[in-house]
């Protein structure tokens, strides 16, 4: 039987250079997503991810990692209609961007033309988050993630606060901040 995601989030690291007073992962740990674990998720029988989010921890602390996982993507022949990466913008790894280069073209010349993304203008983004919680975007970092074949964008947190990580014992999500609503999924 063949696995078709619509929807598919891969947190590649636990590693964070930042403490966000609002993160809902909670503190920051040393710890990447182990290759056995992507290998065990990828071997079975996916052929379909329609939209790949690609979160950490801070995604460009595991360049190697993410690497790791998009060969194994292509190795497998699996189709990703559309990514996202979010990225605070204060890291850089040289790993990270070649696995960016790289699902990028496999993206480009494989993945939408299976979906209704066609309709979709950008393939692949990364997104910064720059709110009132994170650091300021390194500009030697911005630099660096300019050059990737994807546009980079500025994410300014739109939504509630979700209550979990140090948001819920820090009370930030119960300050009600006239913002949007997101949908809370963990239920």
């Amino acid at each position: 039987m063949e696995i078709r995601y619509q929807k598919f989030g891969i947190e590649i690291t636990r590693k964070c250079n930042e403490a966000c007073a609002h993160c809902l992962r909670g503190p920051a740990e040393n710890i990447d997503i182990d290759n056995s674990i992507i290998d065990a998720f990828l071997d079975n029988n996916i052929t379909l991810i329609e939209e790949l989010l690609i979160t950490g921890g801070e995604p460009t602390m595991n360049g190697e990692g993410l690497e790791y996982f998009v060969d194994g993507l292509i190795k497998r022949d699996i189709t990703v209609g559309v990514y996202k990466v979010i990225v605070n913008g204060t890291n850089w790894d040289e790993a990270f961007g070649r696995a960016i280069t790289k699902l990028d073209k496999y993206t480009k010349s494989k993945g939408w033309k299976d979906t209704y993304l066609p309709l979709v203008r950008d393939i692949g983004q990364i997104l910064i988050s720059q709110d009132k919680f994170h650091k300021e975007a390194d500009k030697d970092v911005l630099t660096n993630l300019r050059k990737l074949p994807c546009p980079v964008y500025v994410l300014e947190k739109n939504g509630k606060i979700l209550p979990y990580g140090r948001a819920s014992k820090n009370n930030l999500s119960m300050m009600n901040q006239d913002i949007t609503s997101l949908i809370d999924y963990s239920k």
